[in-house]
């Protein structure tokens, strides 16, 4: 029978009366997407580790002290975040931050949050030369609040909550934000 006969490889076949060169004897992560991937292992031990991306700068207000990698959003002048607790319909909610001048900055589209009754957070890096309006829409046109679960939205700025509220029919605009 063809297998591995060492019996120190991860892969021994007590059975095997003729080794077959598949023995393996390099355990560690072998998972391409870990950040600790082993190219030579050819047993997982189950050591992976993964990256988790966010601002590892502790100065920042959006400092993560979770983050693992540092994905260049850290926010060294004003800070927007907008939280949003979803509904039993989260489908249904968009939202978009929009300039002064009309330009769409940041924004989500209904059918991007797609977990019912779960917070989902944002933080923004605005201009703090420009004023911003944040825009909520439901398209069922039933709001967050309160018919079909108690969703609800919360805008700050600079630790500031500038806007918030979940009932509401279509769409609710908050004007303003910012310098």
């Amino acid at each position: 029978a063809y297998g591995c006969t060492n019996p120190t490889a991860y892969n021994y076949d007590p059975s095997a009366t003729v080794d077959d060169g598949s023995c393996c004897v390099v355990a560690g992560c072998t998972d391409l997407t870990a950040s600790n991937y082993n190219s030579n292992a050819c047993y997982d031990n189950g050591s992976c580790t993964y990256f988790v991306y966010g601002c590892t700068d502790p100065i920042p207000a959006n400092f993560d002290p979770l983050a693992t990698a540092d994905d260049g959003s850290c926010c060294y002048g004003d800070q927007l975040v907008i939280t949003i607790t979803t509904d039993n319909y989260p489908d249904e909610t968009s939202w978009q931050l929009v300039n002064q001048n009309g330009t769409v900055v940041q924004s989500i589209i209904a059918g991007d949050l797609t977990i019912a009754n779960t917070t989902y957070t944002w933080n923004i890096c605005p201009s703090s030369t420009e004023c911003y309006d944040f825009i909520i829409t439901d398209v069922y046109g039933d709001g967050m609040c309160c018919d079909y679960g108690n969703g609800s939205y919360t805008v700050t700025y600079n630790s500031s909550v500038v806007a918030s509220g979940g009932s509401f029919d279509s769409s609710e605009t908050t004007s303003s934000i910012g310098s």
